[in-house]
């Protein structure tokens, strides 16, 4: 018997970095996510396999039970993070070292780069193999607000509030008759979340800062006109080029862009929202970026 879980990939449309400080943000579940597959056998040794989102094969490793001690693993840089995990659901969950005997494969439906939640969809899916609370698991193994393991687990659009240990998720409908107009566009460049966070937590940060971004937040929701819209993502972009002193990314990459760009997660990387029109597409391409969905494609 195959065991199968899945989780859809997020992207959060406001309250990055702020969102650990107790600001409202809007984050959306992905069409395209990752799944976890599991077929026991009586070896003693858990087989991984992870398969990009072209079939191939991209890490690999095993592990002999009970202790889950290292048998191999290639590449090595990809190891920590999966042991790390595998042992905290085995330290919450004793009893499922007992029936991890056999093979697991992961498939990613997105390119591992695109930051759409490669390591969330991961945690989200162990969870629910390991039979643990995956915002626990969240907790013991990032540093990160946990808004994409509520979006995997609700799978639908939210409002996500984490204020001190608690965490508040609403569901919401987020469908801006405008939604043709907008577009998700990836920079070519992955960030990392941990260190992003870590450089974030320098910053100084005011309690306007995080009530304004939680009133954008709100009437993002609700906006039905774009150019509305659009200044509600300028404004978000400005607090937070204040709060972490740097470069908005119209401004920096995109001067001549006709309409809102907004950074989506780590900024100068990952993915941007472009509110735009029916050229923006082109226009990204005559910049150099291919990766373009419209909003309809991915959400």
């Amino acid at each position: 018997m195959i065991e199968r879980y899945y989780s859809p990939g997020k992207l959060m449309i406001s309250g990055e970095y702020l969102v650990l400080k107790g600001a409202k943000s809007l984050a959306l579940p992905t069409k395209l996510g990752q799944s976890l597959e599991f077929e026991s056998n009586s070896s003693g040794v858990l087989k991984w396999q992870s398969f990009d989102s072209k079939g191939c094969l991209w890490f690999e490793a095993q592990f002999q039970l009970p202790h889950l001690k290292l048998i191999k693993a290639a590449p090595k840089k990809y190891l920590q993070f999966l042991w790390k995990l595998l042992k905290i659901v085995k330290s919450i969950n004793p009893n499922f070292i007992d029936r991890a005997s056999g093979i697991v494969q992961t498939h990613l439906e997105f390119n591992l780069d695109w930051g759409l939640g490669s390591s969330s969809t991961l945690i989200h899916n162990l969870a629910q193999w390991g039979k643990v609370n995956p915002y626990l698991l969240g907790i013991k193994s990032s540093d990160g607000s946990l808004y994409d393991i509520a979006v995997a687990q609700i799978n639908k659009a939210i409002i996500y509030q984490k204020l001190n240990q608690a965490r508040f998720s609403e569901v919401v409908d987020f469908d801006p008759p405008f939604k043709s107009s907008l577009y998700l566009v990836y920079l070519n460049k992955k960030q990392s979340t941990a260190k992003e966070i870590k450089q974030f937590h320098k910053a100084i940060t005011t309690t306007d800062d995080i009530h304004n971004v939680s009133k954008i937040t709100q009437n993002i929701l609700c906006c039905k006109n774009q150019k509305q819209f659009n200044e509600l993502l300028i404004r978000h972009e400005r607090i937070l080029s204040s709060v972490l002193q740097s470069q908005t990314v119209q401004k920096k990459l995109f001067p001549d862009f006709t309409g809102a760009i907004k950074s989506l997660g780590a900024w100068n990387g990952d993915f941007i929202l472009a509110s735009g029109n029916s050229g923006t597409a082109d226009y990204f391409i005559t910049k150099g970026y291919s990766t373009i969905f419209n909003f309809q494609d991915i959400f």
